[in-house]
């Protein structure tokens, strides 16, 4: 279950007033705006059952255009940590309408989990029991049995250039990643009062089995070159309810140690609406595979996009996917998912500056692996058998409903309640983030 508490305090530089609210959803009023610039600052105090207890520090930075007030550019700060020690730091940046001829888009971050969730390959080919991880349970392993300990780094920077089109968009860009991989097998955390037990992981047992190699189980560096094209009519680049958006391109990589692999990327996304924007229908598609080569195991669960907006941008499984199953369950090298949403614009209100709208939205979510990971079903003595001999090709479904709170057309907290009927997929599951879901 999944729950969000957030403090926010409100301050008006220009009427010296402060507001405090408790509150279960986020409402965000600029600490300081004029004319150019818009600067909002919020503390949070969020749960969930991924991250646990989640404390942190988020922050927008908007540029206005002089003529118009229209967005220029902006950039978005946050640095967060949870009780079991993750720690999250990222910054993106948008120049947006900043420049005439060309547009930047980039983010440098930092994200130490120290249970980082693995649940192998393939979705249910590599089999999930809960009573693994539950001390109560007689099957019970180890509370940290699909866990791991994992470091990422990303600095990444693309180019836009307008096409001979209206609307379409040429860019390129280079992106670095690195990983840093380590077994929770006997470590001690949480200031040395907690002890993994001295028994092998999920993660242990494909290194054991040869599904992870020796080269890449430590981590590793990706540098990628990147180009293609996006297509974007939308009317609005936070809260969109009209138009299309659609991005079609290559990454090239290198690997450290490792060989070079071709991924390829597509993206389809729609907003259709009706009874004067009152009822907004939203549907989305997306593709990812690779050619050449493998890529390493934990660059797998990365999905490549042109609009990164938040630091746990992976799955399939969560928020950013397929809402009601498990967070990375389903991480294969080609995979195909998609979303369907209705949006509903049920209540309006403002005071001044501040202009909150609520949405009620219905959704369902699907995804299939099209491509799988070539697995080894190698027995392990004195452990029980973990994978299938054929990977299941069914589609993952989703389905749920939920609430967005759209303050100012830009600033928007979603709270989400999604189920499955895959159990080995996934179970009911609260979901509370800022942004659209797409």
């Amino acid at each position: 279950m999944h729950c969000k508490i957030i403090f926010v305090f409100l301050t008006s530089m220009r009427k010296r007033n402060v507001f405090v609210l408790f509150l279960l959803f986020i409402v965000k009023y600029p600490i300081f705006s004029q004319k150019k610039y818009e600067y909002y600052l919020f503390p949070i105090l969020t749960y969930d059952a991924d991250v646990k207890l989640r404390t942190g520090v988020m922050q927008y930075y908007y540029r206005k255009n002089i003529m118009d007030s229209s967005l220029s550019w902006y950039a978005t700060l946050e640095t967060s940590i949870t009780s079991t020690k993750t720690h999250v730091f990222q910054l993106l940046y948008d120049t947006y309408k900043a420049f005439s001829k060309i547009r930047l888009m980039g983010e440098v971050s930092s994200m130490h989990e120290l249970m980082s969730d693995f649940y192998g390959f393939n979705g249910s080919q590599t089999q999930y029991h809960e009573g693994y991880e539950l001390s109560s349970s007689a099957q019970y392993i180890s509370f940290a049995f699909y866990k791991m300990e994992r470091t990422t780094y990303r600095i990444t920077t693309d180019v836009f250039k307008p096409a001979f089109f209206p609307h379409l968009t040429f860019f390129s860009g280079f992106h670095m990643y690195s990983y840093i991989i380590r077994s929770l097998k006997n470590q001690k955390f949480l200031n040395g009062k907690i002890l993994v037990p001295d028994t092998l992981t999920l993660y242990d047992y494909y290194v054991s089995t040869g599904n992870i190699s020796d080269t890449d189980k430590k981590g590793g560096n990706i540098y990628l070159l990147r180009g293609g094209i996006t297509f974007d009519t939308r009317n609005s680049l936070f809260y969109p309810t009209k138009g299309m958006y659609v991005e079609s391109f290559f990454s090239g990589g290198l690997p450290y140690r490792s060989n070079v692999f071709l991924r390829y990327n597509m993206l389809v996304k729609g907003f259709v609406p009706f009874f004067k924007e009152k009822l907004v229908f939203a549907i989305r598609m997306a593709y990812q595979d690779h050619y050449l080569h493998m890529p390493p195991f934990y660059f797998l669960s990365y999905l490549s996009t042109t609009q990164v907006t938040c630091p746990f941008h992976e799955g399939l499984g969560g928020f950013r996917s397929i809402r009601g199953i498990i967070k990375n369950r389903i991480i294969a090298p080609g995979i195909v998912y998609g979303n369907v949403e209705s949006r509903l614009n049920t209540f309006n209100f403002r005071i001044k500056k501040l202009a909150l709208t609520m949405v009620g939205k219905t959704f369902m979510d699907a995804g299939k692996i099209v491509r799988f990971f070539p697995l080894q079903n190698s027995p392990l003595s004195g452990f029980p058998h973990l994978i299938n001999d054929k990977p299941d090709g069914k589609i993952a479904f989703g389905f749920g409903t939920g609430i967005y709170f759209v303050l100012n057309k830009k600033l928007i907290l979603s709270i989400d309640y999604a189920i499955t009927t895959q159990k080995q997929l996934g179970q009911p599951s609260w979901y509370i983030y800022s942004g659209v879901s797409f």
